[in-house]
């Protein structure tokens, strides 16, 4: 191991800066909040809504196959001229859409809202737009506004309408924003320009917006994304212009540069998601193959266990869940998203209490046999790793029970007992649900009464398992918590500086530690290189470069770290480089020299 250079250090904590771009220490304090915020903490699933002309090429255009995974962006992707591109618009004739449909298969499946991409960054409107004739009611055989009509849809069944604007990018425009993402092959320049960009934005984003939020009655939720060229300064007139005509609209993170100013919610990267519980409101938006809009190419990688897994991750930590899915051209959803969706809504029939409105997981802990949630003093235990005979553990709960029982079996009778502060489960017959099948523990009291593991240095030693640390970040699509082998275990690769595990612990004295890390191999590839840095106190910053070489039975030598005072320590871990090879964290072991 060594220890980074200054020069080096500097540079990389510039990158990871920029990297962590939401921020919630820079969500301005409001009392109205939690306010606004009570139907989406209720609804804890939403359905997102990719579709627009793209949906007709479908990730390819003349014969050709797009690379990249994104088919909403096939007119970036191909460069393909905004007056060829345009033409599509007058193919545009959804005449199989039928809005009641689309929100009784989200109603079933437990959701409380949805976000239609009302334009995304094609330009292209799918609502009655005054201020451009590029919409899907001017400018198709179709002529019908689909977000009216999915807003109404859905209000009738008690769900909340959410519109997606793309704020800063828009291909059809003159400097549409993005700095470099912009329409280079009609627009040709070779900086960006601001003056450019504040005309569209002036012209078309602004008033759009006001649009949306004047003529569509209450709306739940405004989802911006891509936020390169609106500024703080420019971020202030979206965010005072939506809480001008509506005050209480949820907005996310991605409004404005820096991320998490004058919003109300973060959002990790795409697909991306915690594994332990944060200090702030945030939601996962997440596909079900890796493009958001329809593609004839991407077949689903994601089953419905998956779905309820991402679904059971997010809420245990405390976010929510959008879920995506990518209409086809002709107005229907695809047949396998579909089926994906009526098979949550069979999960969600037996165990939405354990879903709406609960809050995070509260002991501190990642568990080894799935997940949980709890709603004033009730506990709900997902059990993923159902086994007939295997006891799971509840711990340090200062509350009594009074009941412990099966959601979705009533008949079901578990074993269990109370020894001290933990609460022992015997689980008994097959699982109900193979995703995960729900436990209801009832305790005494308004409110549970749980108190924290404590993580002491004895004799120099101390072992931090990966189930005891918080994860963090702002992409999130890798170092996560997950259960392997029946351990809690995180996986190490395809490292991103801005994912991170934190463990907080107790040091008896300081002095040079070496760190060897417990891991789990699953696979019979190599290890491809990657560095894992390690971090104490935010202040010394280490390094070691990891190999098939490093890995001895199971063990690998980090190297030293230097820990200078006694008392409270904060150890963070993160990962660069690794991809195609599974490498699991099961915990660390330092030991004083």
């Amino acid at each position: 191991m060594k220890k980074i250079s200054i020069l080096i250090l500097a540079v990389l904590t510039l990158t990871t800066n920029l990297l962590i771009a939401q921020d919630p220490a820079l969500m301005i304090p409001d009392k109205n909040r939690d306010v606004r915020m009570e139907w989406w903490r209720e609804a804890r699933f939403g359905l997102f809504i990719h579709w627009g002309l793209y949906s007709i090429p479908a990730g390819e255009w003349k014969g050709k196959t797009s690379k990249k995974d994104y088919a909403e962006w096939t007119m970036h992707n191909f460069q393909i001229p905004l007056e060829e591109y345009s033409q599509l618009a007058k193919e545009f004739n959804p005449t199989e859409f039928d809005a009641n449909e689309w929100a009784q298969l989200a109603a079933d499946a437990g959701m409380g809202y949805f976000v239609l991409t009302t334009k995304h960054h094609d330009g292209f409107a799918m609502f009655d737009s005054d201020v451009s004739d590029y919409n899907i009611v001017d400018a198709t055989p179709f002529k019908r506004d689909v977000f009216g009509e999915l807003a109404t849809a859905f209000r009738k069944r008690g769900m909340k309408a959410g519109a997606y604007y793309s704020q800063d990018l828009d291909w059809s425009q003159s400097q549409g924003g993005a700095i470099n993402e912009y329409n280079l092959w009609d627009f040709p320049r070779e900086e960006p320009d601001y003056k450019l960009f504040d005309k569209y934005m002036n012209e078309k984003s602004i008033p759009q917006v006001e649009e949306l939020f004047t003529k569509y009655g209450e709306i739940g939720v405004v989802w911006f994304d891509v936020p390169r060229m609106v500024d703080a300064k420019r971020g202030k007139r979206f965010h005072d212009l939506v809480r001008k005509h509506q005050p209480n609209v949820v907005i996310n993170g991605r409004i404005c540069n820096p991320q998490g100013l004058y919003s109300d919610y973060l959002v990790p990267g795409d697909n991306g998601y915690y594994t332990s519980p944060q200090n702030f409101d945030w939601e996962c938006c997440a596909t079900m193959n890796e493009s958001w809009g329809y593609t004839k190419n991407k077949k689903e990688h994601k089953n419905s266990n998956d779905i309820i897994m991402v679904l059971l991750k997010s809420v245990s930590s405390g976010g929510n869940l959008l879920l995506n899915v990518g209409p086809k051209p002709d107005g229907t959803i695809p047949e396998d998203q579909v089926e994906i969706l009526k098979d949550v809504a069979v999960w969600m029939k037996d165990n939405k209490e354990a879903i709406h409105g609960t809050k995070a997981n509260p002991f501190e802990e990642f568990f080894d046999w799935g997940y949980c949630t709890v709603k004033d003093s009730d506990i709900y235990l997902h059990v993923s790793e159902w086994v007939d005979g295997k006891t799971i553990t509840v711990p340090r709960l200062n509350n009594n029970v009074l009941s412990v029982k099966v959601l979705g079996d009533d008949d079901r009778k578990l074993q269990w007992k109370k020894k001290g502060n933990d609460v022992f489960i015997t689980l008994s017959g097959e699982p109900i649900h193979l995703s995960a099948t729900v436990i209801k523990v009832g305790c005494s009291g308004d409110q549970l009464d749980i108190y924290s593991p404590k993580l002491d240095m004895s004799n120099g030693k101390v072992t931090l398992k990966t189930g005891y640390a918080k994860s963090q970040g702002s992409r999130m699509r890798t170092l996560r918590h997950s259960i392997q082998q029946g351990m809690a275990a995180a996986d190490l690769s395809q490292g991103h500086p801005s994912e991170r595990l934190v463990w907080d612990f107790q040091v008896d004295k300081p002095g040079t530690y070496r760190v060897t890390a417990d891991c789990l191999k699953l696979d019979m590839n190599n290890i491809n290189p990657r560095t894992i840095y390690l971090m104490i106190d935010g202040e010394n910053e280490y390094s070691t470069k990891v190999s098939e070489n490093s890995l001895k039975n199971g063990l690998l030598d980090l190297g030293e770290i230097q820990i200078s005072k006694a008392g409270t320590a904060s150890l963070i871990l993160w990962v660069e480089g690794g991809s195609s090879s599974q490498l699991y964290l099961k915990a660390l072991h330092l030991s004083r020299k």
